[in-house]
């Protein structure tokens, strides 16, 4: 299944094959057309499914929206890992329905691959910010390209875990915007604030 000078009948066949195992690893073999490819993404096995993903190089916009409509979870995370995939896909998996599928998009954000400052990484981190999920909240916004303007918006963030957060982020936020830290109604917010705000030195208690 993975020997790239295999026949294309028998790849064929092998794409029909019982084992689950055989089709995963016939999904590696570098000799596979497009058609055959698109057949392994639609495989009923999620792991078959996976692995034609991972191993797919090209640049077809419809198989990364066949990829992106398989209800199996596990596919679309091992979508968000890949790199290639066009901006709007991606900013479709930062509204997936599965916390798990926006938690990878935060963990791919953090990656060396993907630390650039481009317009998608942008808006991917600005529609994390606005997660329903807090700890979805709390991780994105340390991230360097959220905008000033959301991190104004997160201070009065409803749950504790992402004012606290908020409070302990490195780099810190502006001064001025510790004042609304400094006062919150969680002790641990405020006392992260405090810590931070004592970083700024002599303008400690200027507010």
């Amino acid at each position: 299944a993975a020997n790239p000078k295999a026949c294309h009948r028998v790849l064929e066949k092998l794409i029909h094959h019982n084992n689950p195992e055989i089709r995963q690893t016939l999904a590696k073999n570098p000799s596979l057309n497009y058609k055959k490819r698109i057949d392994l993404l639609k495989d009923v096995s999620p792991l078959v499914s996976s692995a034609a993903v991972i191993h797919y190089k090209g640049l077809s916009q419809v198989f990364w929206q066949m990829a992106l409509n398989i209800s199996s979870v596990s596919v679309r995370e091992t979508l968000v890992s890949q790199s290639g995939i066009p901006g709007k896909f991606l900013k479709r998996l930062a509204k997936d329905p599965s916390v798990n599928v926006r938690q990878r998009l935060v963990l791919r954000l953090r990656t060396n691959r993907f630390q650039q400052s481009t317009k998608t990484n942008k808006v991917l981190v600005d529609i994390l910010s606005r997660d329903p999920e807090p700890k979805i909240r709390a991780d994105v916004l340390n991230d360097y390209r959220i905008s000033s303007q959301r991190l104004r918006k997160l201070i009065i963030d409803p749950e504790e875990e992402v004012r606290l957060s908020l409070a302990k982020r490195i780099p810190r936020i502006d001064l001025h915007n510790y004042q609304y830290l400094a006062i919150d109604d969680s002790p641990k917010v405020r006392l992260a604030a405090a810590k931070n705000m004592l970083l700024f030195g002599h303008a400690w208690g200027t507010l």
